[in-house]
């Protein structure tokens, strides 16, 4: 759970996936309780502050993710911004969901054998 909130390091296409899915099925029944018990507007400022601080938790997952995500397919970690604009936010869920990783040598294994 310590490395879901980390944006230094690398992910495998099935954390990326594992919090994408997560994240976007807790915004999503988010949204449908707002939209059916709340719907008069009774919930007042706690309420409100507490879907805000949920949904900057949510951003921060989301983007830590995408970017040990792209950094570990090759990708500039900045790409993420990319996900920020309509049409070519598909690019970063594609090469994110489907491209693998590239595989690295482990320096500190490699210094070990040299010496």
């Amino acid at each position: 759970m310590k490395s879901f909130f980390k944006w230094s390091g690398k992910a495998d296409r099935f954390e990326w996936w594992a919090v994408t899915l997560i994240t976007g099925v807790a915004g999503q029944l988010a949204i449908l309780y707002l939209a059916f018990s709340h719907f008069d507007g009774s919930g007042g400022i706690g309420l409100s502050i507490s879907l805000v601080i949920a949904a900057l938790v949510t951003l921060w997952l989301t983007f830590a993710a995408t970017v040990r995500r792209l950094r570990d397919c090759g990708y500039s970690p900045w790409f993420v911004l990319l996900g920020c604009v309509p049409v070519l936010c598909c690019f970063v869920v594609a090469v994110c969901g489907f491209v693998p990783g590239k595989a690295m040598r482990n320096r500190k294994l490699v210094k070990r054998v040299v010496k």
